[in-house]
């Protein structure tokens, strides 16, 4: 088990980097193919900040710097959007010393970057219309305040790698769960 409890706080994102065993291993690749959308030049400074505060990056010191274990997407969007003096939220972990503690960072890395994927990527026709469905449903001035270059379906269907048609063909989300949880079960 980690030692310590994490501290919530703000760092630079400057400051951060990724942990040494992630430059070493199979999660700096799949780190890299994981994500479905590439949100550089898409999500705007203030649409970032938003949702770092649900996403924030989780931190450990070693020897004065700062390792990002956990919240990966969120340290690759925010190193690319923000400057390096710019503020994040994050959880600092203390220094993980002992083996069975750094074991347990090697954990908490590999299940953000797998089940982080697995939890809140999009995939497949049904996500799609669901996307779609979504989009419908949140404000356009919002939208361009969060996602100013995303202007159009179209655009969407082509940041996140989907048919444009299926985003078109029917506006109601087909996963049943979206329309249980927005009340419009068949």
């Amino acid at each position: 088990m980690m030692k310590g409890k994490p501290v919530f706080s703000s760092v630079e994102i400057g400051r951060i980097f990724i942990h040494p065993k992630i430059s070493k291993s199979w999660i700096k690749e799949f780190s890299s193919i994981a994500w479905q959308i590439k949100g550089e030049n898409l999500i705007s400074q203030d649409g970032l900040d938003i949702i770092m505060r649900s996403h924030p990056i989780s931190l450990v010191g070693i020897k004065r710097k700062m390792y990002c274990i956990s919240g990966f997407r969120s340290y690759q969007l925010a190193k690319s959007i923000f400057p390096g003096e710019h503020l994040v939220p994050v959880f600092v972990y203390p220094e993980q010393r002992d083996e069975e503690a750094l074991n347990q960072v090697e954990k908490l890395m590999a299940a953000d970057l797998l089940l982080s994927t697995l939890s809140f990527g999009l995939n497949g026709v049904a996500w799609e219309k669901d996307l779609a469905h979504i989009w419908d449903l949140v404000p356009r001035d919002l939208r361009e305040k969060i996602i100013p270059v995303i202007k159009s379906k179209s655009k969407l269907s082509e940041a996140a790698g989907f048919k444009q048609r299926n985003l078109y063909s029917n506006s109601k989300p087909r996963s049943s769960k979206l329309r249980r949880k927005l009340g419009q079960e068949r």
